[in-house]
């Protein structure tokens, strides 16, 4: 593949910096000169590279992006499926300077990445972008003078631009820790900043697939958004007989809502008070197919029933015991996370709990049917059906 490498387009994600859980003092001599990077890379079409070898030069400029080079190293390696790729800044091949003569306080600090798309060392200016928070080194020079604290689990020592001062971790699942370069509470591991909060204070993960944000998790929420109740747990007579919206947790176990979500009819879905939290919609025929499409590019129709796109259910699965038996290989490379939450059929019954996962679209087929995605034990494709208004069936929210 030949590509004009001064038009190479990465697209920059965060750096992750090395933060400090402490417990008892901490000596700087142990602390690693290096801190992690990723990049996409992007041709001049605006497409990604996916698994595709790259050189790469990383500068640290300090005082803005045409500021001195305080280090620079080269490094090669390869994209993944995605187009990312990870680094590790102070693990290259140094050029000039030193990581640990970096004083930190005396920023800002700019990290320009130039690529060679080939492999080679024929470097074009891809970009810079600004570390807006303080790495690893500046905690070095003012733990050598002897400046820490920290007695308990969970507490995190940071520089408030005066002192060291530490911050403690909070309750209900809360840890106070670096999310995206901002200081700020996780909640049972998982990034505010990396997740969305339904009506009902549920918290659910949110992973970037392509140009798509999705949640990695099933709604599990009772409430429209504007905070009227959803009909729930309907027995079979109500339930086939409604053509309001409704929901339940497969078998009445409630059990199964922390793991699997609620099941919802067609009705709760479209209607107009909105289940997915402010932001996020209930994705569309079109969009599950741009899903599927950038996970396997082997749908020759994207309007077709049935089983497609060979490699998409392995991709959107989670790997999980969860699954009965599932054949294929399976590597949730997505980071979907699908899992088999079963199906009620419009009759009212339950049914393939472990064996299917199944999401409605906002897209109706007919005044009756509308359109779903489904995932199989037994299948490594996706399947498209069209299913009654009445059958329950999981929910995924996509970013507006």
């Amino acid at each position: 593949m030949k590509v004009i490498a001064r038009k190479i387009a990465t697209q920059f994600l965060l750096p992750f910096y090395l933060i400090l859980f402490t417990y008892g003092v901490v000596c700087a001599q142990n602390i690693p000169q290096k801190f992690s990077y990723q990049a996409v890379i992007r041709d001049v079409s605006n497409q990604v590279l996916s698994n595709h070898a790259v050189g790469i030069r990383l500068s640290l400029l300090q005082g803005g992006e045409s500021g001195t080079a305080v280090y620079v190293e080269t490094q090669t390696g390869n994209t993944n499926a995605y187009g990312l790729i990870s680094l590790q800044v102070g693990g290259g091949t140094v050029v000039n300077g030193s990581m640990s003569s970096i004083d930190w306080s005396a920023g800002p600090y700019f990290i320009k990445t130039e690529t060679d798309p080939e492999g080679g060392t024929n470097y074009s200016i891809s970009g810079s972008s600004q570390l807006l928070t303080v790495p690893y080194a500046q905690f070095s020079v003012k733990s050598a003078n002897g400046i820490s604290s920290g007695t308990n689990p969970n507490q995190i020592l940071y520089w408030n631009g005066s002192v060291w001062a530490t911050l403690n971790p909070g309750s209900n699942g809360q840890t106070l820790t670096l999310c995206k370069g901002v200081l700020t509470w996780t909640y049972n591991g998982v990034c505010p900043l990396d997740s969305v909060m339904d009506i009902d204070g549920n918290r659910y993960a949110i992973v970037t697939i392509g140009s798509q944000v999705w949640m990695k998790e099933n709604l599990k929420l009772s409430k429209y958004r504007n905070g009227d109740v959803i009909a729930a747990d309907l027995a079979d007579s109500a339930w086939q007989s409604t053509n309001s919206g409704a929901c339940v947790t497969y078998n009445y176990n409630s059990d199964y809502n922390t793991i699997f979500g609620k099941l919802y009819n067609w009705y709760a879905v479209s209607d107009s008070r909105g289940i997915c939290p402010a932001g996020w919609h209930v994705p569309t025929d079109e969009e599950w197919y741009t899903l599927e499409n950038f996970l396997d590019f082997t749908i020759s129709d994207p309007t077709a029933l049935g089983e497609r796109g060979l490699q998409v259910g392995g991709r959107l699965k989670a790997v999980s015991e969860l699954w009965a038996g599932p054949t294929g290989v399976i590597t949730n490379s997505s980071g979907f996370s699908g899992l088999p939450g079963g199906i009620r059929l419009y009759e009212g019954g339950f049914l393939l709990n472990g064996q299917i996962g199944a999401w409605w679209t906002i897209t109706d087929s007919s005044s009756t049917e509308a359109f779903n995605r489904s995932l199989w034990y037994s299948n490594v494709g996706s399947g498209r059906g069209s299913e009654s208004k009445k059958s329950g069936f999981s929910v995924r929210c996509i970013q507006d």
